[in-house]
């Protein structure tokens, strides 16, 4: 999604994770920076400058706000907060990965969202496993989208199960075809084949 707001806007996006033991976000980009989104918001509370070398260079000129695996187990809610607010005013599009809101760090980096992206495996256990978290989860401040991810090595879940979820929580269902692996080599190959579908997010997201 960043990637196909940087090829469209002419404003700066950045995309950005909020740490965690897997790196994933920085392995897919190709690029890392030296502290977390967590990390940064630690040395805030701290009284330390944040300095440069916020965030790096990634494919497309997305900027890119993610380091390799780490391990922080605290959270400075505030802090979170207004580098989340501060990044969306110097953006004209801020993408952040909140994983599985069971950190800390994710939830209040989701609570501070213009825009929640729910994404699920387009099968049968998605559904009924993606319609539970959905349930439990609490109702974002923001609009919701729901992204039904298509897995190739199972048979899709019926259309209009994924339909009655989305219209439940009253939020524009989105399909996404199987993709290939994320990571910095195959992301072309991903961005073609998600095309007609990242440009429906973006549209949502514009609204």
């Amino acid at each position: 999604v960043a990637l196909a707001a940087a090829r469209q806007w002419h404003e700066p996006v950045l995309v950005a994770d909020t740490g965690g033991p897997s790196g994933g976000l920085a392995a897919c980009a190709g690029v890392e920076v030296p502290r977390s989104l967590l990390e940064l918001a630690e040395g805030l509370a701290a009284g330390v400058p944040l300095g440069g070398g916020l965030y790096a260079n990634g494919p497309g000129g997305v900027r890119v706000l993610a380091s390799g695996p780490e391990f922080a187990s605290t959270c400075a809610h505030e802090q979170v907060s207004r580098l989340l607010i501060d990044a969306r005013e110097a953006h004209a599009l801020t993408v952040v990965d909140c994983g599985t809101l069971t950190r800390e760090a994710e939830q209040t980096a989701a609570s501070t969202s213009s825009h929640a992206v729910w994404v699920l495996p387009a099968t049968a256990h998605g559904v009924r496993a993606g319609g539970r978290v959905l349930d439990a989860a609490p109702r974002p401040a923001g609009q919701e989208l729901i992204v039904a991810r298509r897995d190739a090595r199972q048979p899709n879940a019926p259309l209009r199960e994924l339909r009655r979820i989305a219209a439940e929580r009253r939020a524009p269902l989105v399909l996404m075809p199987h993709l290939p692996g994320l990571d910095a080599g195959r992301l072309e190959a991903a961005m073609g084949a998600a095309q007609v579908s990242l440009q429906a997010i973006l549209g949502a997201l514009k609204r």
